[in-house]
């Protein structure tokens, strides 16, 4: 059985035992009200809670359950008695059989089942007023036992279905936690690295920037070369037209002197 069944089972049965002790002050009141003794049915239903409140917190499903069906029958004969036997108390077993069925135990069911026939059978014959409040014979009995059993034979399996729900519900649970707990963890993930990618295109970004201004710098320098080369090839084709007149003016003297030369020959 796992941690959320028996949780459940013992939040139940806690809130059963709650259930039988309401019952101290209800049939006390009762009991005034049908001229029963008051001191003597508070001390009765009083002695009928103290099982049960000596297994309060216990996690055991069957034999909690079963203290507990044995409990609330005998809470329903006092009521039956106090009442002088009024067929209208007898509810009081139809229901408290159906409340029964949140224990989620099969065995707390059939306890309960047994005690209240016993009880039946045995005030028949020995206290028949204090059953029911008219002369019935016996088969009157065994109607009432009759419709016990075709509420109790259900009930018992839907004890069963209820049982195998609570676990499976503690399972989904189980599995629902584990897997919030591994999506947080790769969300946590997702968060670092994207965190991380970010940094690094920070950094990329960065570098960018750092040889654009590098390019634009290198650029700059290159314009400023061609400039000065642009200078220099000028210069330089200046130079050589400064050459190629002074060859010129050159050979134009010489041939002078030559021609001069000739005529003084």
């Amino acid at each position: 059985m796992n941690t959320h069944a028996a949780i459940y089972i013992k939040k139940t049965n806690n809130y059963f035992l709650y259930f039988l002790l309401l019952h101290v002050p209800v049939l006390s009141a009762l009991a005034s009200l049908f001229g029963a003794p008051i001191l003597q049915t508070f001390l009765i239903a009083g002695a009928i809670c103290v099982g049960p409140a000596l297994m309060f917190n216990n996690g055991n499903t069957h034999p909690r359950a079963v203290v507990h069906g044995i409990a609330v029958m005998a809470m329903s004969a006092l009521l039956i008695s106090i009442s002088g036997g009024m067929v209208e108390m007898h509810f009081h077993i139809f229901a408290s059989l159906a409340i029964m069925i949140a224990l989620v135990s099969w065995v707390g069911l059939i306890a309960a089942t047994l005690v209240i026939a016993v009880h039946h059978v045995a005030f028949y014959f020995l206290l028949p007023t204090n059953l029911l409040n008219y002369d019935a014979p016996f088969w009157v009995v065994l109607v009432h036992a009759g419709f016990v059993i075709m509420l109790v034979a259900p009930n018992c399996l839907l004890c069963h279905r209820l049982l195998i729900f609570v676990k499976n519900e503690g399972l989904a649970k189980t599995t629902l936690d584990q897997t919030a707990n591994n999506i947080a963890s790769l969300t946590a993930n997702l968060v670092g690295n994207s965190q991380a990618v970010a940094h690094s295109c920070s950094e990329q970004e960065r570098n960018l920037a750092e040889s654009s201004a590098a390019l634009t710098k290198i650029s700059a320098n290159t314009r400023e070369v061609l400039n000065h080369s642009k200078e220099a090839n000028e210069l330089i084709s200046d130079t050589n037209i400064g050459a190629q007149e002074g060859t010129k003016r050159s050979q134009e003297i010489a041939t002078q002197i030559n021609t001069s030369l000739d005529t003084l020959g």
